[in-house]
């Protein structure tokens, strides 16, 4: 397999290509110069660029073809053309064609300013098997011991393919995300909140029970019944995965990842990725020793009160939707804020789990269960993955924490993002279980709430 720094590009060729494409409609041989300098980029960065310079070559074209047509039609009328009348027709059409040119660097200037920086320094090699403490398994470790056998590489199970029998079939087996030892952490309680090892830029969510779906009367049908489910311990991503760190892993991937800047609703990198398949999504976060959150996990961090051991019908609470807790279609915003900048977070501390992007989880789409389930999986089969938390393109009833979606799992549009989990070792005490009398005045509560946006 290639070694994934070799096929992040060049900063400097990369800001050359853009140089020579905007001088591209100038002459043909400024048009060749460009050609050759984009042939010298990686495959992601010449599928970006190619389409631009090809939008420079017949800008060039067009500035001359016209004055020619007029100079052919006025001699075969018999007219004597003199040079002013043709150097002004030339000139109009010239001026038409730079502002063709002017437009096109628009639309190059997002691109160049969020292209990657070189690097400052050489990645460390890989650390020894035996130095690896604590790696997240689909499945048991192979017949050595050596706790990487037999996991699948993350790049060849990207693509909007399948990821594979294999890998599904092993993400389906009970204990799909074991427990993640002594990685990112200090060993010993992180901040005495009773867990080991969880990793930076994530939130600690404690095992236990809470309610999981609608109160009666609230929302649609597949969001009930309300039920009981119980939850080991885990950590999920703070925020939604980012256009940035995306982009480097894609370009790390090579062809096997079929994202592209213009199929995300926003070029800034400190925006949630949009446009991602359900495939890209979990390859991903398998990549970095995680994995897609399940729909209970995704829920629990998303409304479930550590203090109260109660439930709410927003991340916020029960009050209704507002633009400056979360972005969605009534607020105007017509695409993606960046993260860590509305007021809307969850209980435990979770942003942007309403609105902004909607989140693929793990679970293929199915009804609820009527009882009391444990970790659970979402539905035995099915050729629909789960959406939650609603998106800036939705209406503000689609942000309410126990809304549910679906779609194809290679379903690609400016709306779906995501964000990671991992199991985590917990070494406190297990928080008291909700009561079944408090389950119920919490349903209650939820369905008084529940209102349109303020």
């Amino acid at each position: 397999m290639t070694d994934g720094r070799d096929t992040v590009p060049h900063h400097d060729a990369e800001m050359a290509a853009f140089e020579a494409i905007r001088a591209a409609w100038r002459s043909p041989a400024a048009s060749r110069r460009a050609r050759r300098a984009i042939a010298a980029l990686p495959p992601l960065a010449q599928a970006d660029l190619g389409p631009l310079l090809a939008q420079a070559d017949e800008a060039r074209r067009r500035s001359w073809r016209a004055p020619l047509a007029w100079l052919l039609y006025l001699l075969a009328a018999g007219v004597v053309v003199s040079p002013l009348l043709y150097l002004g027709a030339w000139y109009l059409l010239h001026e038409e064609a730079e502002d063709e040119v002017l437009q096109l660097e628009e639309e190059l200037a997002p691109i160049a300013v969020y292209m990657p920086e070189p690097p400052l320094e050489e990645e460390p090699p890989p650390a020894p098997p035996e130095e690896i403490t604590g790696i997240v398994r689909s499945t048991p470790p192979g017949p050595s011991g050596d706790p990487r056998e037999g996991l699948p590489d993350p790049v060849s199970i990207t693509g909007p393919q399948v990821i594979g029998a294999r890998v599904e079939a092993a993400a389906a087996q009970p204990g799909w995300m074991q427990t993640m030892r002594d990685t990112g952490g200090s060993g010993e309680d992180d901040e005495g909140d009773g867990a080991r090892g969880v990793p930076e830029g994530m939130v600690l969510v404690p095992p236990g029970v809470f309610t999981m779906g609608s109160a009666p009367g609230v929302g649609e049908a597949h969001e009930h019944p309300a039920h009981r489910v119980e939850l080991t311990a885990y950590a999920i991503d703070r925020d939604e995965t980012t256009v940035g760190h995306f982009q480097g892993w894609c370009i790390r991937a090579g062809d096997t990842c079929g994202w592209r800047f213009d199929h995300s609703s926003s070029m800034m990198s400190d925006h949630p990725v949009t446009g991602v398949t359900w495939h890209e999504a979990r390859a991903y976060c398998r990549s970095l020793g995680k994995e897609l959150p399940t729909e209970a996990q995704w829920e629990k961090a998303a409304r479930w009160d550590a203090e109260s051991g109660g439930v709410s019908a927003y991340p916020w609470g029960n009050a209704g939707p507002s633009c400056s807790k979360a972005n969605f279609h009534e607020c105007g915003r017509n695409r993606t804020v960046a993260i860590a900048t509305l007021s809307g977070s969850s209980p435990l501390g979770v942003r942007d789990m309403a609105g902004n992007a909607r989140e693929w989880v793990l679970d293929r789409y199915g009804k609820y269960p009527a009882g009391k389930q444990t970790d659970p999986r979402g539905a035995g089969s099915g050729d629909q993955r789960v959406l939650r938390g609603g998106s800036w393109g939705g209406f503000g009833d689609d942000v309410r924490a126990t809304d549910r979606d679906s779609a194809a799992p290679d379903t690609r549009n400016k709306y779906n993002g995501f964000r990671c989990a991992v199991g985590v070792e917990w070494t406190g005490e297990v928080p008291e279980s909700e009561s079944e009398s408090g389950s119920e005045s919490e349903s209650e509560s939820e369905s008084g709430a529940a209102a349109g946006p303020e």
